[in-house]
């Protein structure tokens, strides 16, 4: 019994050490204003890391759950800034985005969020 406890200890060791796979996948805006969501973990989940490379100019707005409101609109330019905040964009989230150029393909890559334990 102590042996078979040892085993199933260390498979479970074992699965939860081993790292999710990468993902990746693309949207193509084909109007310059559109709603989008995030559904993959990227670095710290901030626009940076989860859109580190758009035209000069994107725009996005972001809505604060907590007060209601759209955030100040943020703006992105030249060596992956967003100014005046680079506002987190975890997976869930959903954004309007608004580009200069259309159509434009965004791609998204990171690893899936590991799915919610919560009960509903």
């Amino acid at each position: 019994m102590k042996i078979q406890t040892v085993c199933v200890g260390a498979v479970l060791a074992l699965l939860t050490s081993v790292p999710c796979e990468a993902d990746t996948y693309s949207v193509t805006l084909t109007t310059p204003t559109q709603l989008i969501a995030n559904h993959l973990d990227r670095g710290n989940n901030l626009l940076s890391d989860v859109l580190p490379e758009v035209p000069d100019g994107t725009t996005v707005w972001v809505f604060d759950d907590s007060s209601q409101l759209y955030l100040e609109s943020t703006s992105f330019f030249g060596g992956g800034l967003w100014l005046p905040e680079d506002y987190l964009f975890p997976p869930g989230k959903a954004v309007f985005i608004q580009v200069p150029v259309v159509p434009y393909t965004l791609v998204f890559s990171g690893t899936p969020p590991a799915p919610s334990t919560r009960q509903r």
